[in-house]
């Protein structure tokens, strides 16, 4: 499966491909919940395998097949995740020491390199999910395991800690975090890697049974939890004042979703270290208590939702990126918030509403809510296969991809635009690198055909792109002309400018780079800015001009066909 994942060079590999491998990951974790809440486990505070086999060769048939469906999903997603989490692993190997990874550890995008211990923790809690199902015996010796756990999540929050202390050492002293690029929560990645690894210590403070273990859990669990929540909300404050100022940023406005998973680890967090408290303690946390703690941060979920719903709708989000061709690695963020929104409604559901007698276990009730947590999950499941289908889908297509996107995308178009254009504007190509799209077409694919809607203006940033007119089927293209870095298509510009179809085809020749500008942004650009507005005009104008040497070749040729062909008809006629 880790093999089907979308082909792109070394160079437009991203870190936020680990969370593909954190989305299967979390689907195998919701399969989980089924068996927590259903399966008996009286001796227990989850159920291991004795448990399940006792259920499976006693139970009903209903909690017999929910059982065969619940360990089903655990293989497929457990497996799905590691061969994920391997894939992107070599991938990052490799990217590492590419100028892409080097640029990235200098703006805003280098906390997305947490993506990577949020993944291995989670990592370990699926052993833990395969280990409590598929191992017998496991609990006879889970005492022996808690400390090593313990020391996994730690290990993985000081490489998360080291990470954030890279990126805040740098903007810190030195600067160089860019607000006006901070319109979404991207930012707040680092505190969903940090309460990821709350989360874990905080089980062998509720499970243990060893004082010193469960305190230790509950100790460093704590330290990392309150990290993450002043980190989550300073983020939070922050992303949303650049969003109201400059607007979301349409390829991250998933992220707005991120508060969702973050908030359903925090509640799972939180009852397992109350639960610890009460049994090592003596704090009577109560019922009610849960049931307020998980009430409040459902609201707050539902805040989230519907604040990102409100954008990403009005975006376009879901045709654009997940069932249109455009593709964006941040799109897999938004396995995260659906698997969070089934836990936390089973949680809410069972260790909530029916703790403080509110419902009745299995009554109707009861099947209705566990209902719609199941409606989620396999809503998730199906978003996950759509994501991974279009991302292959674009990528093999028509060999056109986008690089990555985002901030990272912005700076390396910078780059280039600097080298290219020196003595273009600064601010116009600030403004370009920016708002543009960034292309990869394969040697030899078309980039449009005659036909296609133009998408945008295009300028190319690598490789040479080969402009041809297709007179008809039987006739071999006529080259109009090739452009090379730093050129815009003329053609394109004409279709922009007097909104009508390609009447001409793009072809890669060698490997091309391509700068896309939306149609919107151009035209926008035109309207406001003067320096761009002259670039165009002036490049176009220079393009029509050897344009109109090839349309006279054109005739040139077209006359002396003609002149052939009265010649061979006079020829003809003499000969008859």
């Amino acid at each position: 499966m880790a093999a089907r994942t979308p082909h792109a060079s070394d160079e437009q590999y991203s870190p936020l491909y680990f969370l593909a491998a954190l989305g299967a990951g979390g689907l195998a974790a919701n399969f989980y919940v089924w068996l927590l809440f259903w399966v008996p486990h009286p001796d227990r505070p989850v159920p291991v395998f004795e448990d399940i086999i006792v259920a499976a060769t006693n139970g009903t048939t209903p909690l017999q097949s929910a059982i065969a469906v619940a360990i089903a999903g655990i293989v497929i997603f457990a497996l799905l995740h590691l061969g994920l989490l391997g894939w992107n692993l070599v991938r990052f190997a490799r990217y590492r020491g590419t100028d892409a990874a080097r640029l990235l550890r200098t703006g805003n995008t280098e906390t997305q390199l947490l993506a990577l211990p949020l993944t291995v923790a989670m990592t370990i809690n699926v052993g833990f999910v395969l280990g409590m199902v598929f191992v017998p015996g496991l609990w006879s010796v889970v005492e022996w395991l808690f400390p090593a756990a313990i020391a996994a999540f730690f290990l993985v929050g000081i490489w998360a800690l080291s990470l954030l202390g890279d990126f805040y050492g740098r903007v810190l002293t030195q600067g160089g975090f860019d607000c006006g690029r901070n319109n979404s929560f991207a930012q707040m990645l680092p505190a969903f890697a940090l309460v990821m690894v709350g989360v874990g210590l905080s089980a062998p403070a509720a499970m243990s049974v060893t004082p010193w273990i469960a305190g230790l859990g509950y100790v460093l669990s704590s330290f990392f939890i309150v990290a993450a929540v002043l980190l989550g909300a300073a983020k939070m404050v922050l992303g949303l004042r650049s969003m109201m100022e400059t607007g979301a940023n349409a390829e991250t406005a998933p992220t707005l979703w991120i508060g969702v998973p973050i908030l359903t680890v925090l509640t799972i967090a939180l009852v397992r270290l109350g639960h610890g408290a009460q049994v090592h303690f003596g704090d009577q946390a109560t019922a009610i208590h849960h049931f307020d703690l998980m009430l409040a941060l459902l609201s707050a979920q539902i805040s989230f939702l519907m604040l990102g719903w409100v954008v990403l709708r009005r975006q376009g989000y879901f045709r654009r990126y997940v069932f249109g061709r455009e593709i964006s690695p941040g799109s897999w963020v938004l396995i995260c918030p659906g698997v969070a929104m089934a836990v936390m409604l089973h949680f809410f559901v069972n260790q909530g509403l029916v703790n403080v007698g509110l419902i009745g276990k299995f009554d109707l009730t009861y099947w209705t809510l566990s209902g719609l947590a199941l409606l989620v999950q396999a809503v998730t499941i199906l978003l996950m296969l759509r994501i991974g289908f279009n991302q292959r889908r674009a990528a093999r297509g028509d060999g056109v991809a986008p690089v990555t996107g985002g901030a990272q995308c912005c700076d390396e178009a910078q780059i280039i635009l600097a080298n290219l254009m020196p003595t273009w504007p600064e601010q116009l190509k600030t403004d370009l690198a920016w708002k543009g799209k960034r292309l990869s077409v394969a040697n030899g694919q078309t980039l449009f055909r005659p036909g296609d809607l133009c998408r945008g203006f295009l300028l190319i940033l690598k490789g040479r792109l080969r402009v041809e007119h297709l007179a008809s089927s039987e006739e071999p293209p006529t080259p109009l002309y090739t452009i090379g870095p730093g050129d815009s298509c003329v053609v394109t510009t004409a279709c922009l400018m007097s909104a009508t179809r390609y009447q001409a085809r793009g072809i890669a020749d060698g490997d091309v780079e391509v700068l896309m500008l939306p149609s919107q942004v151009f035209h926008g650009l035109i309207a406001e800015s003067e320096s761009f507005r002259a670039i165009a005009f002036g490049v176009f104008a220079d393009k029509v001009n050897a344009f109109v040497d090839v349309i006279d070749e054109l005739l040139l040729r077209q006359g002396q066909r003609s002149t052939a062909t009265a010649s061979s008809a006079a020829l003809s006629r003499t000969q008859a």
